[in-house]
């Protein structure tokens, strides 16, 4: 698959590669250590949680004008959060940010200005967390992650069925409301084959509809997506966020808000999927994990630090261009925000150095 502008990556390729080969940028005050969830304090896992729930309180953005009103997600809430409002950005970008060009730099943007919220709304001082779900993915239904049962520092584990898979411990089974698709409280409802109800529906797109979620982000399947696809940005982006690979899986597997379910409450009309997955904070740590991978694949050769490529409208079959159709995006493009903050170009964060942070 050939595109117009892959030539002119080659023009930009010696300045990218100076810069990512230094440890950090020069320009950054301090570069931010980002931490698996695990690896954080209870202290620090309860700033970041009471954030998240300050985050909730907060009034909606000024700023935020939603620029698509695509038809299977509900209008915007004027009466909703500040933490609604990157969930309506999200819901109304889906179809632009999911098997486009955008889907890596587009999410990498949105952790970023989500953990600057929580330091600038919300005093938060810590770093943007992030869950390595290679390391439960022997056993994620009984992984010690979901057992985290403190109602300051804990992340709560799995709903229940008869409460709508309503969590019920942890920090945000209290406090913690949610407007999208309507007024509900958070749900998580684990899901090992979650392709079979889906490739009744579409079976073109979920050919495997058996797999187990978990078979698709053990440590193996993560180290051969790093290694692999040399320079090949849209081989690496394929594979990352196939609809029955690690990506998609780790949504599906949660049920409930992060894999898009809609709640008992809301109407028949209720459309499910990706759009107000953002409704669960889990997805702040399952999309830093994504950007990991991505900045460990960028830092294994100089020809993938420079590679990017893709279109900006989705192709409806997922196969012919799975990151994306013309109008081709490049390094010039900017990140559609809609005014909940700051847009940016592609190029501007192709390196986590330009942003200074990195990985533990």
């Amino acid at each position: 698959m050939l595109f117009p502008w892959i030539s002119i990556l080659a023009l930009v390729s010696e300045i990218f590669d100076s810069a990512l080969a230094s440890p950090a940028n020069p320009s950054c005050p301090t570069v931010q250590i980002r931490k698996e969830w695990r690896q954080l304090s209870d202290d620090q896992k309860t700033n970041w949680l009471s954030a998240v729930k300050c985050l909730s309180h907060k009034p909606r953005s000024r700023t935020f004008v939603p620029s698509h009103s695509p038809p299977d997600i509900v209008a915007y809430n004027t009466s909703g959060s500040l933490y609604d409002d990157f969930v309506f950005l999200h819901m109304e970008q889906n179809h632009w940010i999911h098997f486009t060009g955008f889907f890596l730099p587009w999410h990498r943007w949105f952790v970023y200005h989500f953990t600057k919220s929580l330091k600038e709304e919300c005093g938060y001082e810590g770093v943007a967390p992030y869950w390595d779900w290679t390391l439960d993915s022997v056993d994620v239904y009984g992984s010690s992650f979901f057992k985290e049962s403190s109602p300051i520092s804990g992340l709560g584990g799995w709903g229940h069925p008869e409460n709508d898979y309503t969590v019920s411990d942890g920090a945000l089974s209290s406090g913690f409301a949610l407007s999208y698709p309507v007024y509900h409280h958070l749900r998580r409802n684990w899901t090992i084959q979650p392709y079979i109800a889906l490739a009744a529906v579409e079976p073109s797109i979920f050919p495997n509809p058996y797999v187990l979620a978990n078979s698709t982000f053990t440590p193996e399947k993560v180290w051969n997506l790093t290694n692999s696809y040399v320079g090949d940005y849209i081989g690496f982006q394929t594979d990352l966020e196939q609809p029955e690979h690690m990506h998609a899986a780790v949504h599906l597997m949660m049920g409930g808000d992060l894999g898009g379910t809609c709640p008992a409450s809301a109407p028949p009309t209720c459309v499910g999927g990706s759009t107000f997955s953002v409704n669960d904070p889990l997805f702040m740590l399952h999309h830093a994990m994504v950007d990991k991978i991505w900045a460990n694949w960028q830092a294994k050769d100089h020809r993938n630090a420079v590679a990017f490529a893709g279109g900006s409208t989705q192709d409806p079959t997922y196969v012919g261009y799975p990151t994306g159709m013309a109008p081709w995006l490049n390094l010039s493009s900017p990140i559609p925000t809609d005014g909940l903050f700051p847009s940016t170009t592609v190029g501007d964060i192709l390196s986590i150095q330009q942003l200074c942070y990195c990985y533990e």
